[in-house]
């Protein structure tokens, strides 16, 4: 075999490597191109969620504490984990701020209505006495037989 036919042996083994390189690279950054586009449209989807309208189940004092009394797992399936607006008589605050209680109209000792509270409504609840009307938005983060309902506040009014 001559050097010429060598030498152009050498050229298109050189220009078929560059040819494959050039595709698997193409091909490389398609998939991560890919991957990118699944990941943002995971993150559109998940702040579309996220800025939804809540759904406010509204309700009293009353109606919460009497469900708890008819049946504590069927007040669970019906309130826990879902946002509330309950209408009540503010009963007493922890001397901490964290939370305070509405009064449920009911005889019933441990029947109370907890609202978890953040900093920046200590001077709304401060300002609050007993027997006072009160409506709170928030989460209803727990229902127990014993310990009644637990809301994390969003709003105070």
């Amino acid at each position: 075999m001559s050097r010429t036919k060598i030498k152009e042996n050498k050229k298109s083994k050189k220009g078929i490597i560059i040819a494959v390189a050039v595709i698997l690279g193409a091909i490389a950054l398609s998939s991560s191109n890919s991957t990118e586009t699944k990941e943002t449209a995971k993150q559109e989807a998940t702040k579309q969620e996220t800025q939804k309208p809540k759904k406010y189940i509204k309700c009293t004092t009353k109606e919460l504490s009497d469900a708890l009394d008819e049946n504590a797992l069927k007040a669970s399936q019906t309130y826990k984990d879902k946002y509330l607006e309950v209408t009540g008589t503010f009963f007493t605050v922890d001397s901490d701020g964290k939370y305070f209680s509405l009064d449920c109209d009911t005889d019933v000792i441990f029947n109370v209505i907890h609202i978890q509270i953040d900093d920046d409504m200590l001077d709304t609840v401060a300002n609050l006495k007993s027997g006072d009307k009160v409506t709170v938005k928030g989460e209803c983060v727990d229902v127990g037989e014993c310990l009644g309902y637990n809301i994390k506040a969003e709003e105070i009014k």
